[in-house]
């Protein structure tokens, strides 16, 4: 095929400006991704997140295998995140979070607008989580997608109630933060449990007359809706529908910027279902027999001081979850619930654990639950001050 002079010139245009820049950004991703210093960038992100664990008197300690590049640029992918967490009991193990693989990447034409625009996927758990977070200078924008989560293989959460766990969580976390703060966030908290169940049959549990074994109790599922505004997440529904137990619960939580250090307010009911107290001769003895009747329908739990002081006419155990969120606190309704120390400090700016939040509310859950009445910003009983 012949070219004339005309043609030529087309040809050698786009050639000098189109295809030479593409050779060139195609080189300069392929050497970038080749000989970019990943195994620094690794050893940053876990000092800079265990500095700032110390800083704050956090609880959580970073280690990350590997970090590498991922095909979605500019991105990067990082293997074998560990993230270890230490017990309010000092005698127990530290709990360890495995993360198999996190993946995350920044979008570059939002950064024309000094917007930063960062996207992450992480396999954990048996399930998958998405999530973004859009940065400006006002505010961010996170969301969190969670689908099909393993509750038996979050550690931490079967570390702070004492029981195996098993059953799956999918929702979403949707936040505004104003000026990058949780404590100043609104935004929707939506999260759904499905053949959510407590215990295994294996796993000994503390009674007052020495460790048990009980039989896998299920609770169904499980559903917690919430709405924050200016820092408070307001739980409007915590509710489980299963055929061993009846949950339900609402209260609030005091956002901060690690969500371990947020502050728990939050008043909870469950009942044992009939059918699985006389289930067998060991759960008539725990939680007692359901066709006795006075003294002799009581069980064993109920000899337990906390237990007992939880326990309503109704046959509810009533609870005030207390303390931060990497610490909870589990105090029966109308005691003085436990306040969070760090480094000695009182809590200060709106920290009451369970004061606010609509404490007195007739008629409310919490009302019902004897929860003194207390402003957002009213110290704490037990702090001091």
């Amino acid at each position: 095929m012949n070219l004339n002079d005309q043609q030529k010139k087309i040809v050698r245009f786009l050639f000098r400006f189109g295809a030479l820049p593409l050779f060139f950004l195609f080189c300069f991703f392929v050497f970038t991704l080749l000989l970019f210093p990943y195994a620094k960038l690794r050893d940053y992100l876990v000092y800079s997140f265990n500095a700032q664990q110390r800083a704050t008197n956090g609880q959580f300690e970073l280690h990350i295998d590997d970090v590498g590049p991922w095909w979605r640029l500019p991105g990067i992918k990082a293997k074998g995140v560990h993230l270890k967490s230490l017990q309010s009991d000092p005698s127990k193990p530290p709990v360890e979070i495995d993360i198999e693989e996190v993946r995350g990447r920044v979008s570059v034409l939002p950064l024309l607008i000094l917007r930063k625009s960062v996207s992450f996927q992480l396999d954990a758990f048996s399930g998958h989580v998405d999530g973004s977070a859009v940065i400006s200078s006002s505010e961010r924008h996170v969301t969190v997608e969670l689908d099909g989560v393993e509750l038996g293989e979050v550690e931490i959460v079967a570390a702070q109630l004492g029981l195996p766990l098993s059953g799956k969580i999918s929702g979403k976390v949707d936040l505004f933060l104003p000026e990058g703060k949780a404590s100043k966030g609104n935004g929707t908290v939506t999260l759904e449990g499905t053949e959510i169940a407590v215990s295994d049959g294996k796993t000994p549990f503390v009674t007052p007359v020495g460790p048990m074994k009980i039989p896998k109790l299920d609770v169904g599922s499980l559903s917690i809706v919430g709405e924050a505004k200016d820092g408070k997440l307001q739980i409007s529904k915590l509710a489980a529908t299963g055929k061993d137990i009846e949950l339900s619960g609402e209260g609030t939580i005091r956002m901060r910027e690690m969500a371990a250090e947020s502050l728990c307010d939050i008043a909870l009911r469950f009942k044992i279902n009939d059918s699985y107290r006389g289930r067998e001769d060991m759960t008539k003895s725990l939680f007692g027999d359901p066709s006795k009747t006075g003294m002799a329908g009581q069980g064993l739990i109920d000899m337990d001081p906390k237990m007992k002081k939880a326990k309503q006419p109704d046959g509810f155990y009533a609870f005030r979850i207390g303390n931060k969120l990497g610490r909870m606190s589990f105090d029966a309704a109308g005691a003085v619930p436990t306040t969070p120390t760090t480094g000695g400090g009182a809590l200060t700016g709106g920290g009451a654990i369970m004061g606010g939040g609509g404490a007195g509310r007739s008629g409310g859950l919490r009302g019902r639950l004897n929860a003194p009445k207390a402003s957002d910003d009213s110290p704490s009983p037990a702090s001091g001050e």
